[in-house]
């Protein structure tokens, strides 16, 4: 599909063609007239990455794509004044399908521009947001860029809030693994005296057993191998099999996590669908 580039120097050297010297006679020559629509033809096929790759933004497309206009409007007015010929009737059948093809090289053009900007939206939007705190401004920016999609408008209010970074959370974990034990080792204390003593023992001595499979002890550390691995997903997992009273003491970590992991799907999400347009 044809392409309008984004860099004005060629097309300053093709369209339009009414900064002649004042006095000289134009050259209305087939060959030059020719030579002059394949110089067109090669900017409107120019390929999107190199046509979204200025900086102009949508106002400098469409100038871009008034000058072609223009350049297109001077050959074909050139070649009415010439000598019909079959050269010049094939000639003014290619301006013609130029001008017809025209319209949707400024619309992919414009998209193309559009998909630049948002693409350096998005990496702003993943360099902020890997800090634990808000990263609205960063949002608001892809926002307008690409308004209809649901991965933006889902990390809106996780704009607003942010997320611990995965080794924030890492480091919390190390320092609340054993007071999630402790909550099991109380909600497991029987009653009477020596459920007294046990829940006591329990707020001071914590022994972690080996292969404990899913008791509470199992499961932090089948949590702490998945963060080890840079598994949040699994480690998120894991702790929601806790059972209630152990899950209590966990459940601002999980929360925290659940947004980070959140958020990094989301801007992962953003970034393939650019990356397919």
């Amino acid at each position: 599909a044809p392409r309008v580039p984004a860099f004005s120097a060629a097309l300053d050297n093709v369209a339009p063609a009414t900064t002649q010297v004042a006095g000289a006679t134009p050259d209305n020559s087939a060959a030059t007239l020719d030579a002059r629509l394949d110089q067109i033809e090669a900017l409107m096929n120019t390929p999107l990455a190199e046509a979204a790759s200025g900086d102009a933004g949508e106002a400098g497309t469409t100038a871009r794509v008034f000058a072609l206009q223009a350049g297109l409007r001077d050959v074909e007015q050139r070649l009415t004044q010439m000598p019909s010929t079959a050269e010049v009737s094939a000639l003014v059948v290619e301006v013609r399908r130029l001008q017809e093809e025209l319209p949707a090289v400024a619309q992919e053009a414009r998209a193309a521009a559009t998909a630049a900007r948002a693409s350096y939206a998005i990496v702003a939007a993943s360099e902020a947001s890997r800090s634990s705190g808000p990263f609205e401004q960063a949002h608001a920016q892809l926002a307008a860029l690409l308004p209809g999609d649901a991965n933006v408008a889902a990390l809106e209010p996780l704009s607003r809030t942010g997320a611990p970074t995965r080794s924030e959370l890492q480091d919390r974990f190390e320092r609340l693994d054993n007071e999630i034990i402790r909550a099991a080792r109380q909600s497991q204390a029987g009653a009477g005296f020596w459920g007294r003593i046990q829940a006591a023992l329990a707020q001071w001595i914590v022994v972690r057993r080996a292969d404990a499979g899913d008791t509470p002890e199992g499961i932090v550390e089948r949590a702490e191998q998945a963060l080890a691995g840079d598994r949040l997903d699994l480690a998120i997992q894991e702790l929601n099999s806790l059972p209630a009273q152990p899950k209590r003491a966990a459940q601002d970590w999980i929360n925290d996590a659940q947004r980070r992991l959140e958020i990094d799907r989301r801007i992962a999400a953003i970034r393939q669908e650019l990356s397919r347009s």
